[in-house]
């Protein structure tokens, strides 16, 4: 069985420090994962590209990025804005989505950034490390 599968059948719950909240405004932000806040969600990402849950306190545009600044999200084009390229799907208030960060960006890439908007003016983005590396989940016995 590869490594991916295995992690789908051994989810891990919430641990202390593999559980991150993300503040997000109404106004589109790139956020550094390279910030102390961050760091330890980075490393776990770019370090066997983990899985991911995803929710929002609010709905949340959203996107991984292999960049760590500069970018932005757009929730829709209208004549007066908008971007094809900086639109991203909407995760709506409550809903939970699985992933793989690591695997959003081309390959050769790491994650050192996501990319965040609210349809609210402040929420929070939460996201949880699920999976373990095949060298945490090694044990004597």
């Amino acid at each position: 069985m590869n490594g991916a599968v295995e992690e789908l059948f051994m989810p891990v719950g919430p641990i202390t420090g593999r559980c991150f909240a993300v503040p997000v405004t109404s106004t589109s932000a790139h956020i550094d994962l390279s910030g102390a806040n961050y760091v330890a969600l980075q490393t776990a990402i770019n370090n066997g590209a983990c899985i991911v849950e995803v929710t929002g306190d609010a709905d949340v545009f959203y996107r991984w990025s292999a960049a760590a600044s500069g970018e932005t999200v757009d929730e829709a084009i209208t004549g007066a804005s908008g971007t094809q390229a900086n639109i991203c799907p909407r995760l709506f208030v409550g809903e939970r989505k699985v992933e793989r960060p690591g695997l959003a960006v081309a390959k050769g890439q790491t994650v050192l950034g996501i990319v965040v908007k609210s349809t609210v003016a402040s929420t929070i983005l939460r996201i949880t490390i699920c999976s373990k590396s095949r060298t945490e989940r090694m044990w004597l016995g």
